[in-house]
């Protein structure tokens, strides 16, 4: 029992010590906002991106741009 005890006590203790405690303090609000908003943009490009994929509204690769008489 003793054995079991001991045993979760250090499995706490490893993962207090892993830093998944969430964001943390080493950011103020302003910066996490600044971040978040950094990452919604980004996401919003990629998701412009994927509907053209999927549409296929995206340039061939193997065409050039410019129109070749």
């Amino acid at each position: 029992m003793r054995r079991w005890i001991l045993l979760a006590l250090l499995g706490l203790i490893a993962l207090s010590l892993t830093g998944c405690g969430g964001d943390g303090v080493a950011y103020s609000r302003r910066e996490r906002i600044h971040r978040m908003k950094r990452t919604m943009e980004w996401d919003a490009k990629q998701y412009a991106d994927d509907v053209d994929l999927f549409w296929l509204n995206d340039q061939n690769l193997r065409t050039s741009k410019w129109s070749i008489p």
